[in-house]
């Protein structure tokens, strides 16, 4: 079934703020269920957890949880800037090869940092590396001062990807080696996790 959320649940400082439209009942049950992980994650690691769903080659914001620790920044409750986020990159890994030279065709590959990749053939040579290791990292490439870790969500059944999640953490406090050899092992069983809830929820 696909469907779209146009939600987020933010909590900071032990408050819950709910922004957007509910679509469908079953965006509610889905955010039940993943919610309880993704908090589980958050008090293990302390690290800021975003989570999000596909829309066509947009994401949506699901469920985030923030640490205080990490660089403040507003999440888009949607975004098409998939080359620049790590959750946008692993979604990119697991599209089909006719989706992915669409996207390629109509990306405008904004610049919003030095970091910033923005031409198709480094992207594609990011792809495969991210495809071969399990995970995409964002070194900046989306803000200054902010690294981020994500993996794909996917539908077990279907072998379609459904979404992603991401560890962010600062690039203050944290070099790209060590929120690789600290954070991709939990951020990948994690995402594991979460795509055996969104396969048994069929999205």
């Amino acid at each position: 079934m696909n469907y779209s959320i146009y939600y987020q649940i933010v909590i900071s400082n032990n408050k819950d703020y709910l922004l957007g439209n509910f679509s469908l009942i079953q965006g509610f049950e889905l955010l039940h269920m993943i919610k309880p992980l993704i908090d589980e994650a958050f008090r293990a690691y302390n690290v800021t957890i975003d989570s999000t769903l596909l829309d066509g080659l947009t994401l949506l914001a699901l469920y985030r949880r923030e640490a205080t620790s990490t660089l403040f920044f507003r999440q888009p409750l949607a975004s098409g800037d998939l080359h620049a986020r790590a959750m946008g990159k692993a979604v990119l890994s697991k599209l089909s090869k006719k989706d992915l030279d669409f996207f390629l065709e109509q990306a405008p590959f904004k610049k919003f940092t030095p970091m910033t990749i923005v031409g198709g053939e480094s992207l594609i040579e990011e792809l495969n590396i991210i495809r071969s290791r399990g995970y995409a990292i964002n070194n900046e490439e989306h803000m200054k001062g902010l690294i981020c870790i994500g993996a794909p969500l996917v539908n077990y059944r279907t072998k379609k990807v459904a979404g992603a999640i991401s560890f962010d953490l600062p690039s203050g406090e944290f070099s790209v080696e060590s929120v690789e050899n600290n954070y991709a092992g939990p951020m990948t069983k994690l995402a594991h996790d979460l795509s055996e809830i969104v396969t048994m929820d069929e999205y």
